[in-house]
């Protein structure tokens, strides 16, 4: 869980060396943005990208 939301992790990708296989990132969603989660090839750390994406307006005529 990610500050109270639900995320869905719909790909999780790996490297492509075939002698690493590590995870390298996750893309994950919630209800409300999308969620790119990386991981630094160096230290291990994390870094989370966040998008919300546009809402659609109704055009009424």
């Amino acid at each position: 869980m990610l500050l109270g939301e639900e995320v869905v992790i719909i790909q999780k990708i790996k490297c492509p060396n075939h002698k690493c296989g590590r995870r390298i990132f996750d893309i994950g969603i919630t209800r409300f943005r999308i969620i790119v989660e990386l991981k630094c090839p160096h230290c291990g750390e994390v870094v989370r990208v966040y998008w919300k994406p546009k809402e659609k307006k109704n055009i009424h005529r």
